[in-house]
């Protein structure tokens, strides 16, 4: 069957600018600041100028979709993004151009920022349908990896002047690219069929290997290999129940490795994993939610609940610890009777585990059974954030609301750091009366939870249920580290520091934001 080839996009139009357009690549860190102390898109109306503080935004797109989905940092402090777009966007923060324009409804983007967020490249892959990347994650050498699925056939090299084209098996098939740290193509893979439906929802890297997690129904082909030889072939994986959650495995360099998965036995069982992280002993976290009831394969001998679960409502949260073989280590769930689930975890250097997600009505957080720790919540929509120890034992719940928390990250205190949409007037701190924080609707949230549970501070920006914090990540430095937090907004932005910095910027059309602050929200 012949493949359909997509014509490759372009990477720099001429824009209406009387400013001469550049080539993706091109750095553009002189530009990034006029005299006046405006970038291309925002202004900087109080405190210091740009250059004398420690922490930066940046913001671009202007195109009908820009939301960023994965953020990554190497080893010497480069920012990566990802994300999709519409139409045409302008990549460069800057007072310079550069344009790309998507071959279909959504194409996905990969930009380089330098540690002080000078722009350095942008690049952008996809086909005639819709692409979709859910998150990415880098090697010691800055190689990257991204996860998400496409329909019909697609363009997976982001250089314009090759073509790698993939064609999926059924309406969507997943994927995982991999390009170097000048974001030229490694290899990608696409799994999927005619068979079952599968989705994918994370990445994580492991020493050498790249896991991915999701759900699938049916039967799902998970080798995107085929051998020549039928006899050779692998049998797709049958899903037991309506949906089943699974982890497939490749190397850093795309072969396939293993897939293994679990869930309920009945038409009316569903589970689906939203989120990953390794701890440093190579065991594989995991969390989301699932609706009736599921079994982990693994040693049954180590914990009595790595048998059967069953929720409490429509849908509970959960949290599975594997070990690097795919194991069952434990399992926890936790719920009420209306819908509950996991958006995000994060491990941190001691191998504690931090769960965000969300709550509606009331829940009990403790998956032990005894000692409830029931939070009533007032509204629909309350975001949650508990924390577990490496055995799994329930250790605190914090929940606030109306929100939704969309990530989490532990700073190197062992904080939770988050962010997600909050709406209305929040109160962050659960043991106080008054607002700690009193926003417009939609404001993009950013929060520290210390390690004991204690809420420390949280500044909010923006003001429409389109402003998304959709990614957040930390670094070692210092005691707390810095934050690099990345999401979407339309409209008008005023981003206030804890260190009094005011940033404000307006768009018509959605725009992606990366930017970087201390460790105390300031900078």
């Amino acid at each position: 069957m012949p493949v359909e080839q997509p014509e490759p996009p372009t990477s720099t139009e001429t824009s209406e600018s009387t400013e001469q357009p550049i080539s993706a690549g091109q750095s553009q860190s002189d530009d990034l600041i006029s005299s006046e102390g405006q970038s291309a898109a925002g202004v900087f109306v109080e405190g210091e100028e740009e250059e004398n503080l420690d922490g930066w935004i940046r913001e671009w797109g202007q195109s009908r979709v820009s939301i960023t989905n994965g953020l990554a940092k190497d080893s010497v402090g480069n920012l990566y993004i990802v994300g999709a777009y519409s139409r045409k966007a302008d990549f460069d923060p800057g007072q310079n151009r550069v344009e790309i324009e998507s071959i279909g409804e959504n194409d996905i983007f990969i930009s380089k920022f330098d540690p002080n967020g000078a722009f350095l490249w942008a690049k952008s892959y996809g086909g005639p349908a819709t692409e979709r990347a859910v998150g990415m994650d880098i090697d010691s050498s800055g190689n990257l990896y991204i996860a998400g699925t496409f329909g019909r056939t697609a363009d997976f090299d982001p250089d314009p002047e090759n073509i790698v084209p993939l064609t999926s098996g059924g309406r969507a098939d997943c994927y995982i690219l991999s390009v170097d740290s000048d974001g030229e193509y490694r290899w990608a893979k696409n799994w999927g069929g005619n068979l079952g439906d599968v989705d994918v929802f994370d990445i994580a890297l492991s020493g050498s290997s790249v896991i991915v997690t999701g759900w699938y129904s049916g039967t799902v082909d998970f080798d995107p290999e085929e051998e020549e030889d039928p006899q050779q072939r692998r049998p797709g994986a049958t899903a037991r129940s309506a949906s089943d959650a699974f982890i497939s495995v490749f190397s850093t360099s795309g072969r396939f490795d293993r897939v293994s998965s679990w869930g309920g036995d009945t038409p009316d069982d569903q589970m689906t994993t939203t989120c990953i992280d390794i701890d440093s002993g190579g065991n594989i976290i995991l969390a989301g939610r699932f609706q009736g009831r599921f079994e982990v394969a693994g040693t049954r001998g180590l914990d009595v609940t790595i048998g059967w679960h069953t929720s409490h409502g429509s849908e509970d949260a959960f949290l599975i610890k594997l070990d690097s073989g795919g194991s069952g280590r434990w399992a926890r769930t936790w719920g009420g009777e209306s819908a509950d689930y996991a958006n995000s975890v994060a491990v941190t250097s001691g191998g504690s585990i931090f769960v965000l997600g969300g709550i509606d009505g009331t829940a009990d957080l403790n998956p032990a059974g005894h000692n409830p720790d029931v939070h009533e919540v007032e509204t629909y929509g309350y975001t949650f954030l508990s924390k577990f120890s490496p055995q799994g034992v329930y250790q605190w719940g914090r929940s606030f609301g109306p929100a939704l928390g969309l990530s989490v990250a532990s700073d190197p205190s062992g904080s939770a750091i988050l962010t997600g949409v909050a709406k209305n007037k929040i109160d962050f701190d659960p043991d106080r009366d008054e607002a700690a924080v009193d926003e417009k609707d939609g404001s993009v949230f950013v929060s520290k939870i210390d390690n004991s549970g204690d809420y420390k501070w949280s500044l909010t920006f923006g003001r429409t249920d389109r402003d998304l914090g959709t990614g957040i990540l930390t670094d070692s430095s210092g005691s707390s580290g810095n934050i690099f937090l990345t999401g979407m907004y339309r409209g008008s932005l005023t981003w206030k520091s804890g260190t009094g910095f005011v940033y404000t910027s307006t768009t018509d059309d959605p725009n992606a934001f990366v930017m970087k602050m201390n460790g105390d929200g300031g900078w």
